[in-house]
């Protein structure tokens, strides 16, 4: 689930029962963060200023990049604002990837006044737009967006550098045109940037405001949210651990703290921290938001490459004679703590074991899903992610229950989409058990399709 902000309008899609994403409000951005040097000219904080937001002036000239941009029809007089275009008698002169080679379009120069993320959107057009960013003429088209949600408009958000300049596409859906509102602002939350950084790095959340509460709680406490882009595919963990408060972690997939969660988890322990792992790909930016359960304070954040087995490890087996111990941890549920103590008071991690599971595809009117059961004798956690990569959201987390044989059983349940999806699903040691090492599983899959009835006639 997307993290909730305060005073935010909803924008929901559901996959298999997880929100998808809410429209934010919140902090001014920050290109850098408090206590570390500012960054020249990105209106990023200078040391000992406690990290208050200011905006940099306008700026004079754009980066002198040698890119093309002569086939702009028309310049932006501002690099935020609204902005009004009349597509109706404009030639077809360009196409991006995601729609728009049959209808009139508008092609527009713009230049980024201040390094940071933007949101540029097409809401309150009068018809169904395309939008699309390209570097140069005939160059690297650097995103597409038509249609968002259930909207015909169009939606992107990216990262620029002060005097950045690039190009954007204003076109139409099958051959649609008319007057298109071009919305461009910069992104409110996360309000600091830590790409580059490197960690440990101690921060706050004191001062900062409450903004944002994840499905993991935080509600009612100061948070801070941080923008970071990956500088290499990899499975990575994000951890928060703290002395003054109970941390809670959120890993939201996008550059605004209202974009897809991909997971989130909450402390036992300050010492012991809130952790979220996710395979990241180069490039990729991502949002960080830490809260807490109990207060606000000093925290240190650590992101970095996690040790371990392949993830996942290997396709879900479907035998129930089959017993599997657990590995070393890999990833991090929600519903669960990434680390604990022990009976001695001691920090340990859960171990898990990861594997892949593919749900079968299955076309209109009929419907359908498919089950996983893991049975066990010991307790444990069960969890499933989207995709194969051990990078989705989490879709589904769960304790196990006892059934009346005594053996502990949870399931997780996917819908059958027109094509086939993958999941990732993972089983987890419990926090109450004092030696997971000896927890051994089975598991039970199934899919099931329901035939829609013909509705009956009145005689």
């Amino acid at each position: 689930m997307p993290a909730l902000l305060r005073n935010s309008a909803k924008r929901s899609a559901w996959i298999l029962g997880a929100a998808a994403t809410l429209l934010s409000a919140g902090c001014a951005q920050i290109l850098g963060i408090e206590g570390l040097s500012g960054q020249s000219g990105d209106g990023g904080p200078t040391p000992g200023d406690g990290g208050g937001p200011f905006d940099a002036g306008p700026i004079d000239a754009p980066i002198d990049s040698g890119l093309n941009l002569s086939c702009a029809e028309d310049e932006l007089s501002e690099g935020v604002g609204v902005f009004e275009f009349d597509t109706t008698a404009a030639g077809n002169e360009f196409s991006a990837t995601c729609g728009g080679g049959d209808s009139p379009d508008q092609m527009l120069r713009w230049r980024a006044p201040v390094t940071d993320y933007y949101v540029f959107d097409t809401f309150a057009s009068e018809y169904d737009t395309v939008l699309a960013l390209f570097d140069e003429c005939g160059g690297n088209e650097l995103s597409c967006s038509n249609n968002i949600g259930q909207t015909v408009q169009s939606e992107l958000v990216r990262k620029f550098e002060q005097g950045q300049e690039a190009l954007i596409l204003l076109d139409g859906a099958v051959g649609d045109s008319g007057t298109a509102t071009l919305n461009i602002e910069r992104v409110t939350c996360p309000d600091a940037d830590l790409e580059g950084q490197t960690f440990p790095v101690q921060l706050s959340t004191v001062g900062f405001g409450d903004d944002f509460a994840g499905a993991c709680g935080g509600a009612g406490h100061e948070d801070r949210g941080y923008n970071w882009v990956a500088p290499a595919d990899g499975l990575y963990y994000f951890r928060a651990t703290s002395e003054t408060f109970t941390p809670v972690l959120s890993v939201v997939d996008g550059g605004r703290c209202s974009d897809l969660e991909l997971g989130c988890n909450a402390a036992q322990t300050g010492r012991f921290g809130a952790e979220v792992v996710r395979f990241v790909r180069a490039g990729q930016p991502v949002s960080v938001l830490v809260d807490g359960r109990d207060g606000a304070g000093l925290f240190d954040l650590d992101i970095g490459l996690q040790d371990g087995p392949s993830c996942p490890e290997e396709p879900l087996p479907d035998d129930d004679t089959l017993e599997i111990a657990l590995n070393e941890r890999s990833l991090a549920p929600s519903c669960s703590f990434a680390r604990h103590g022990n009976n001695f008071g001691e920090e340990t991690e859960a171990p898990d074991r990861t594997f892949s599971f593919a749900v079968p595809s299955i076309q209109p009117p009929a419907g359908g899903g498919c089950e996983v059961t893991i049975t066990a004798n010991l307790p444990f956690v069960l969890y499933a992610l989207e995709g194969s990569d051990c990078g989705g959201a989490e879709v589904d987390c769960r304790f196990s229950d006892t059934d009346p044989n005594g053996d502990h059983v949870a399931t997780v349940g996917f819908t059958m989409q027109t094509e086939e999806t993958e999941f990732v699903v993972v089983v987890a040691g419990h926090p109450n058990n004092f030696n997971n090492a000896d927890l051994l599983f089975s598991a039970e899959l199934g899919c099931f399709a329901v035939a829609q009835q013909p509705e009956s006639k009145p005689e």
